[in-house]
């Protein structure tokens, strides 16, 4: 039995759930390998996990905004306005933006989001 599946065993046999009902398998491995420190149990040996695709944005072709820097206070360029943004090409754009500007750079989105 794999350790990922182990977990989730006993997630579900303790009721180890979140609020939401999602079994809390990432807090349960983490138990697990402290008993396993500890010499109380011995776990299987871990699996390779498969390698996983890249989800580094995609190239965009193209000037994808003004570069000039923007000296003044927000209220000057009024009116600003936030869209959502449902067009293919324009989410690749605002991941290929993230990737560029945001200081921790983009890696993909997670959760729940709005672009």
């Amino acid at each position: 039995m794999a350790r990922h599946e182990l977990a989730a065993t006993l997630c579900e046999h303790l009721g180890w759930v979140t609020l939401t009902g999602t079994a809390k398998t990432g807090a349960c491995l983490e138990f697990l390998q402290r008993l396993q420190a500890a010499g109380l149990l011995v776990l299987p040996t871990p699996r390779p996990s498969p390698r996983r695709r890249s989800t580094s944005p995609r190239a965009v072709v193209g000037p994808l905004i003004e570069e000039s820097p923007v000296d003044c206070t927000l209220s000057a360029l009024a009116p600003v306005r936030l869209e959502v943004i449902r067009d293919t090409a324009l989410v690749t754009q605002w991941n290929a933006l993230m990737a560029r500007w945001h200081p921790l750079g983009f890696q993909g989105a997670f959760g729940y989001r709005l672009r």
